[in-house]
């Protein structure tokens, strides 16, 4: 089979395709770098709201309060090393089928989630800055946002899981003003993971960062190739993925090298 033909077979099959078993390098041969789970403990009052008193927002980690709430709210330990992302993966429910936020002017936005805060010397806050790692909200549903942090580290200051969803709009309608408040809205934020990379070394060809070595990680950067958007890479798993050509970034031509050493054509990887 010709080579364009192949990979064009590959790219059309990747959306179908979650895991495939192959051999992999033992771990007594290669430390590597893994994603590995930060131990999240939910405080009532880490659900509140944005600066604007409308947006609902899950604070994470925050020494520097909240609007509503004159108290810290440190729901992840202090002692976690933040190495090259962020996911969190949550679930929004109250909310219904709705889809946008409608302004006081009429006109209308989707709805989005994002992480933002300060992590070392890491800086996020904005929806734009977000980028591809950003959320967009259809309805009541499981999601999942990621922050690429530029430069590891030990300290975080500010971890905010934000949203425009306005919790005014999923309040009763008898509803006293003294009573309006996140926690009184059907709308609802709620955290079920926070993941991050362990410390070591990275595995070359590992794609998706679980530690093995398998057709899974050729598969991953197919989906990447196609479409980049939508199947993100983090600048770890970027840096993994490259094992065939001169530091040219993620190609079609790595997820041929890892195929290859898989057969046992390529002894090592990368590619020399």
């Amino acid at each position: 089979m010709k080579p364009t033909k192949f990979f064009s077979t590959i790219i059309s099959a990747v959306i179908s395709v979650s895991f495939i078993t192959a051999p992999v390098c033992s771990a007594d041969e290669i430390y590597y770098c893994r994603e590995r789970e930060i131990e999240y403990y939910e405080s009532e009052n880490s659900l509140s709201v944005n600066n604007d008193g409308v947006s609902l927002r899950r604070n994470i980690y925050n020494i520097w309060g909240t609007l509503d709430y004159n108290n810290f709210i440190e729901d992840i330990e202090f002692d976690n090393i933040i190495i090259d992302h962020i996911i969190v993966d949550f679930t929004v429910s109250g909310i219904g089928d709705t889809c946008e936020l409608i302004k006081d002017d009429g006109s209308t936005e989707p709805y989005y989630a994002w992480l933002c805060g300060s992590v070392g010397t890491n800086s996020l806050w904005n929806l734009e800055d977000a980028g591809s790692g950003a959320a967009k909200i259809t309805g009541d549903g499981h999601y999942s946002v990621e922050w690429d942090i530029s430069e590891p580290s030990e300290s975080v200051e500010c971890l905010i899981l934000q949203t425009n969803i306005n919790y005014f709009a999923y309040l009763p309608e008898d509803t006293p003003d003294e009573n309006k408040t996140p926690l009184s809205s059907s709308a609802m934020i709620t955290v079920n993971s926070i993941k991050t990379l362990s410390d070591g070394e990275i595995l070359a060809g590992d794609s998706n960062l679980d530690g093995n070595l398998s057709i899974s990680d050729s598969v991953r950067i197919l989906q990447y190739v196609a479409n980049s958007n939508k199947y993100h890479l983090s600048p770890a798993a970027k840096k993994a993925a490259d094992v065939c050509g001169d530091n040219d970034g993620v190609t079609a031509n790595d997820a041929a090298a890892i195929q290859r050493y898989d057969a046992g054509v390529t002894l090592s990887l990368p590619e020399q």
